[in-house]
């Protein structure tokens, strides 16, 4: 998601990522789309949710398969009409933000089951890419320790024989 942003035109634009994962379901939706002052109990003042912080950039929605049905519904509606209402508000805010949103759950399951949207589906199904799991990937576990030693400044290291070995031996369940 964030070299989607970098190479976009939107890369000047704040890329903002939310782990929907961690969201407590009963503020997710004012997490997105901001509250106002006595919107419920604790809301002593307006919050900005992650859609205003996010516009004319990138929002990038980790683990979107987490969010209730209320929610859904409202990110629906701001994906589709580019617009949103804080949670206690009155008066609508303008979006313009790129979506990327991301799961490891089994969406069509989810679909099935009902308890995910199939328009939300739809409307951000639009460019998937479907990693396959490490362990179905043998031939990428290698060059991907490799980068995490470059990322950590020990590029001058090399793995031993074997620990190479440890790594593709193992399950990566």
């Amino acid at each position: 998601a964030r070299q989607v942003h970098a190479l976009s035109g939107r890369a000047d634009a704040p890329f903002i990522a939310v782990d929907c994962g961690v969201l407590p379901k009963e503020l997710a939706a004012s997490e997105l789309f901001g509250h106002v002052k006595g919107a419920f109990t604790g809301a002593t003042e307006h919050k900005t949710g992650m859609f205003a912080a996010a516009n004319r950039g990138t929002l990038f929605l980790d683990e979107v398969g987490n969010l209730n049905a209320e929610v859904q519904r409202s990110l629906l509606r701001a994906l589709q009409e580019k617009r949103y209402r804080p949670v206690g508000g009155r008066e609508e805010m303008q979006t313009d933000i790129r979506l990327v949103a991301a799961t490891r759950r089994n969406i069509s399951a989810m679909l099935s089951a009902g308890s995910f949207r199939e328009d939300l589906y739809y409307r951000i199904n639009t460019f998937v890419l479907e990693i396959p799991p490490l362990c179905e990937r043998a031939d990428d576990i290698l060059p991907i320790a490799r980068y995490v030693l470059s990322r950590m400044g020990l590029e001058h290291l090399a793995f031993a024989p074997e620990a190479e070995a440890a790594m593709l031996a193992f399950s990566w369940p």
